[in-house]
């Protein structure tokens, strides 16, 4: 991407690479062993080896496919969970798309993979992976919770795929690590009692406002400027998990929505009388996030993009780049597909490539 225009890049990226550089050594490149076995060590710490030949492939999760298609793999993908598949922006990112196997769960059974005859499985889950491969599966651990969890995924594909697939993984990172330290740059000089407070509604489902990311999920809006109405519950489990009423206390400036429901989300807030006296609905202060082939806040391909994103709705007088012109660069680089006007429109409305809405069956 590196196509925003910062003047400070160099500069951005001696001073801040240093802080972010670090996850890249967390995941171990694939080596070569004595009998030429190629072997990676994944994201639960196991050392894999990987089959000599690397032709079908399946994803559980949504970012991981989203990723495979971006970095060029989408004629491997063989299987993939099924939430990916079901969004309508997907089948045009992907060219394999009707080829593509769905699954309803996280956790294919052994058996439905080797049926497939499946080289490679990657998983969220370190003990299913453990449990595949002894099932004579390689499974693979990748995760996408935390921002260098998303970096060290791309890294990993990279060094699993080579060719494409790793030229494409180092220019993404060289792009995630330039959006976070030009919104360093960008911020240094707002005081943290200016920025306004960010709150985000996860709309994958159809479950409301008060259903939201906790913790590094939402780091993003951290970069982009906003103070994180969820803050003080970064660590929060099943049993310390705010109520409505402590959100809605924090009195959010802003609102973001993300995800299939995110306009059914939007007017659904705009009626409920809970949420009625809060800053950012007497302001009109929400903002619908836009989709892709998955949608922004997943921690996927378009993380870079989420950030600019949210920077350009709360510091809009900052804004000296043309967002869409950006994501078309960003679609034609990772996925070689040249929008039209009109796409980049539907996507950043988040409504489905024939104008519907996205959650509508």
């Amino acid at each position: 991407m590196k196509k925003f225009g910062t003047c400070f890049l160099l500069i951005a990226t001696l001073t801040f690479g240093l802080l972010f550089s670090g996850c890249s050594n967390v995941v171990s490149k694939a080596n070569i062993t004595d009998d030429q076995s190629v072997t990676i060590t994944d994201m639960g710490g196991d050392t894999v080896t990987l089959p000599t030949s690397i032709e079908r492939v399946v994803s559980t999760s949504d970012p991981c496919t989203d990723m495979l298609v971006a970095f060029g793999q989408s004629d491997k993908l063989v299987g993939a969970y099924f939430r990916a598949l079901e969004n309508p922006w997907f089948k045009e990112f992907c060219p394999t798309f009707d080829s593509i196997v769905s699954f309803d769960s996280y956790e294919p059974e052994a058996e439905a993979l080797i049926e497939m005859d499946t080289d490679i499985i990657f998983v969220p889950s370190r003990e299913r992976a453990v449990a595949l491969r002894e099932k004579g599966i390689c499974a693979l651990t990748i995760r996408y919770y935390t921002p260098d969890e998303v970096v060290m995924a791309a890294e990993m594909i990279g060094e699993i795929f080579g060719g494409t697939a790793k030229e494409k993984s180092l220019s993404w990172v060289a792009d995630f690590n330039e959006a976070r330290d030009d919104m360093a740059q960008r911020l240094a000089d707002i005081p943290e009692s200016d920025r306004p407070v960010a709150y985000e509604i996860l709309a994958d489902k159809d479950r409301g406002p008060f259903r939201t990311y906790y913790g590094e999920n939402q780091a993003w809006l951290s970069y982009a400027g906003g103070i994180l109405a969820t803050k003080d519950y970064a660590d929060a489990t099943s049993q310390a998990m705010p109520t409505e009423e402590a959100i809605l206390a924090t009195n959010p400036d802003i609102i973001f929505i993300g995800g299939t429901y995110a306009t059914k989300e939007y007017a659904n807030l705009l009626k409920n009388e809970m949420w009625q006296n809060i800053a950012a609905v007497e302001n009109g202060s929400i903002f619908i996030e836009p989709t892709g082939a998955t949608a922004w806040n997943s921690c996927s391909t378009s993380y870079p993009l989420l950030v600019y994103f949210c920077f350009s709705c709360m510091y809009p007088d900052q804004v000296d780049f043309d967002l869409k012109e950006v994501a078309h660069e960003f679609y034609l680089e990772y996925y070689e597909i040249d929008f039209s006007e009109k796409q980049l429109d539907l996507m950043f409305s988040s409504m489905a490539p024939d104008g519907t809405e996205m959650w509508a069956e």
